[in-house]
């Protein structure tokens, strides 16, 4: 029998979400972004830290925050997300370890005081471990976070192993791992909730805390591959793995987390899933520095710690001790002025987390290249949505999102209300409008009188005529040549070479409800 989660541990209506696709188009718009992001707001991206105070973020900036049990509070903790997500130049990874059991960062949440164990989910069909980590997931998009520091994946064989006595792998053998792993990152990818897997490349049948001191893991070359291909065979429903800190002597001689083997290993399996480090703060990894920590750690050894994990190529570096933070900013800054492919390096990882934040926050990639480009970026509204939502309303969303005017498509409204209305009105507050006879369904799509020398218009999915010009290229109808649209890669190829040519890009999304825009993220100043 479930435990009663599915009643009590659901804060809103269940239903599943659609995490946006990671397509080839998507990845080089991200690169556009980052090639022009000053470098302290790259290094922001990839710091993943403890939740310092909001202020503190205006001066050091972070891409992520875990919170645990402590901060994930009701009411108030949905709000301080929010908080942290204006304080930052773009929203947040909120992330919780929610694993279960022991794991349990929602314990202060009404309803989910004792969620089951990996170990106990074992006992059950993997259904129902989907289903049940679909409503763990729901419940973590009710309060705020986006992410998932889980599933733990490292397979253990041996009763006695650490991660199976603490009930926190899947029951013991890798097919229970492979079954159960896949079964709970499905559900909280239907849920709207990123899974980041640990402890790469597995934990094996260790014994001792590595966190805590200085661990080998407990197995041959042999059980740590078959574990590899547990991650592998979950993956596609993560999006990131964190490095363990355990020796495999048979790979290197210092802990995973400092090892590009290790790293590499990951990227075998998805070059644009993020890496990320377990806690840079960890005891045993400043044993690893500097053998008396205890007494004699300095900051010079935390450079040490920061400048190999990031040379070891992971993408992300967590430290929970949020005071650290400018030895990082200090120590990266340093690393990556001089050494142009240690930039690029830097480039690669700040584009993995965008497009992790991009599944989380919807479009997100799409309007800091848009915005960052000076395009402009027009709202296409269905005939119902233009003529039934009062204009002061269509005004605050233009402005909030930052559109550049609005398309006034057609069809058959439940309102009447006259377009060269809604054109005069929305004129008057600065935006650019275009009537005419539009239609949705149509394969070019026909403006009317208007035309726009300086403009293209991008339709993804759709093929669209062009008439060239001597000073750019307008949408027109029945004009060769017919730049086809219809996939990502096509799309990426005329993008680029129109932006290479100074072609401003109109940007479109269409909606028939103004109410879906709230899930766009908010541009940056």
């Amino acid at each position: 029998m479930l435990p009663a989660l599915f009643t009590f541990c659901s804060l809103e209506d269940t239903a599943y979400v659609a995490v946006p696709e990671i397509t080839p188009g998507v990845i080089w718009r991200a690169f556009r972004v980052v090639e022009r992001m000053p470098l302290r707001s790259k290094i922001s991206q990839i710091t993943l830290v403890y939740p310092p105070g909001v202020g503190y973020t205006t001066k050091y900036p972070i891409g992520g925050a875990v919170f645990n049990q402590r901060h994930i509070k009701l009411p108030g903790f949905p709000e301080k997300v929010a908080a942290y997500n204006r304080a930052n130049p773009l929203p947040i990874l909120a992330s919780a370890d929610q694993e279960g059991g022991r794991i349990n960062r929602l314990k202060n949440v009404p309803g989910c005081d004792d969620v089951a164990s990996p170990r106990e989910m074992a006992n059950w069909r993997p259904d129902s471990v989907e289903m049940y980590a679909f409503a763990i997931a729901s419940t973590m998009r009710a309060v705020g976070l986006n992410v998932n520091l889980a599933p733990v994946l490292d397979v253990a064989t041996d009763s006695s192993a650490l991660m199976f006595r603490m009930g926190r792998t899947f029951g013991l053998g890798f097919d229970r791992a492979r079954m159960y792993g896949r079964a709970f990152s499905r559900g909280m990818r239907r849920g709207g909730i990123l899974t980041v897997a640990k402890h790469f490349p597995g934990y094996g049948n260790t014994r001792w805390n590595s966190d805590v001191q200085l661990t080998e893991f407990k197995g041959d070359s042999a059980f740590l591959m078959r574990n590899w291909e547990v991650f592998r065979n979950v993956s596609a429903y993560l999006d990131g793995f964190m490095v363990s800190s355990l020796i495999y002597p048979f790979l290197d001689t210092v802990p995973a987390t400092f090892s590009p083997r290790v790293v590499e290993m990951a990227r075998r399996i998805d070059p644009w899933k993020v890496v990320m480090t377990d806690d840079l703060w960890a005891p045993a990894l400043r044993e690893f520095v500097r053998e008396d920590y205890r007494e004699n750690f300095t900051d010079d050894d935390l450079r040490v710690i920061f400048r190999r994990a990031f040379l070891a190529g992971n993408d992300v570096l967590m430290i929970l001790f949020p005071a650290k933070l400018p030895i990082l900013y200090s120590e990266i800054g340093r690393l990556v002025k001089g050494d142009s492919a240690l930039r690029k390096r830097l480039d690669s990882s700040v584009v993995r987390v965008l497009l992790m934040k991009h599944k989380a926050f919807p479009y997100l990639i799409d309007s800091l290249y848009y915005s960052r480009f000076r395009a402009e970026r027009f709202l296409f509204l269905e005939a119902t949505a233009w003529r039934c939502t009062p204009t002061d309303e269509l005004v605050d969303r233009l402005r909030r999102f930052r559109f550049s005017g609005v398309v006034l498509l057609g069809g058959e409204p439940r309102c009447k209300r006259n377009p060269d209305d809604v054109a005069r009105l929305l004129s008057a507050e600065g935006f650019k409008v275009i009537a005419g006879d539009v239609r949705w369904q149509d394969p070019t799509l026909y403006f009317g009188s208007y035309r726009e020398r300086t403009g293209i218009l991008i339709t993804p999915g759709r093929r669209l005529s062009l008439r060239p010009y001597e000073d750019g290229m307008a949408p027109s109808e029945g004009y060769a040549p017919v730049i086809d649209l219809s996939t990502d890669e096509a799309y990426a190829h005329h993008e680029r070479r129109l932006d290479e040519d100074g072609h401003r890009l109109i940007f479109y999304r269409s909606y028939s409800s103004l109410g879906r825009l709230d899930s766009l993220p908010k541009l940056p100043e």
